[in-house]
């Protein structure tokens, strides 16, 4: 059996768990649940949740990566992304990187049943690093249009979605990239959640890109995550950590 293969059959063993979640509750209980848990987030992507009002998050991805957004109320989060080098570009975008730096916003929908949560989310990257290849401001500039539909609660959930990119060149707007995302997280212990996170490229003979792993709470408002990642079709093995801040 191909790794893609693997992390497919564990991502239907945590989805055979949402029937629990659907009876559970969708807000956050703090007899179920510790203040600094994340519990919303996978390892770059996050759910259609909308962010508690006045919330901080920083996530930091092997060093290089950073994530940080900010709970403007229950259904408008704001996020901030920026990239030094380029040495993960693959596991989050496609994209010539050159330390790029992104702003946007994830707008969730009121008014849902507890178990299904959608989210819009635009965001504008904007590529900081030299390179002879690029001149100016349209071949520097991206943006992007994620959908996301979450199934489940902050315990055990699901999330679907699809990105589309495009790239300002001179008058026109072309089309560069798309992807599919596949997410789950379940809880298994107090403290502990097993993630697994992947992006399907239809335009690209449907290569993906895989991650699978944990997520501990360490102390306060401070997590861990650890786990392997690998892409197909080289299936070559990386392991990967990150931190998360929740204030």
């Amino acid at each position: 059996m191909k790794l893609p293969e693997i992390f497919m059959l564990t991502f239907l063993v945590l989805a055979a768990l949402l029937p629990e979640s659907a009876q559970a509750q969708s807000s956050y209980d703090n007899n179920q649940t510790l203040p600094g848990l994340v519990q919303d987030r996978y390892f770059i992507a996050g759910a259609a949740f909308g962010q508690q009002t006045g919330e901080v998050r920083f996530t930091n991805f092997m060093v290089l990566h950073n994530q940080l957004s900010y709970g403007l109320n229950r259904h408008v989060q704001l996020t901030g992304n920026y990239t030094l080098f380029s040495a993960l570009p693959r596991f989050f975008r496609d994209e010539p990187y050159e330390n790029p730096i992104s702003l946007g916003a994830q707008l969730s929908v009121p008014g849902l049943p507890d178990w299904i949560h959608l989210s819009l989310s635009p965001e504008l990257t904007f590529l900081t690093g030299r390179s002879p290849n690029l001149d100016g401001f349209s071949d520097r500039s991206s943006f992007s249009l994620t959908g996301k539909m979450t199934v489940g609660n902050y315990r055990h959930h699901v999330t679907l979605g699809y990105s589309s990119f495009w790239r300002s060149a001179e008058t026109d707007i072309q089309d560069i990239r798309t992807y599919i995302l596949l997410a789950a997280s379940t809880r298994i212990a107090r403290n502990v959640h097993l993630i697994g996170e992947s992006r399907f490229f239809p335009d690209n003979n449907n290569e993906g890109i895989y991650l699978l792993g944990f997520r501990y709470l360490l102390y306060g408002p401070f997590s861990f995550t650890h786990g392997l990642a690998w892409d197909d079709p080289s299936t070559d093995l990386i392991p990967f950590f990150g931190l998360h801040f929740k204030f």
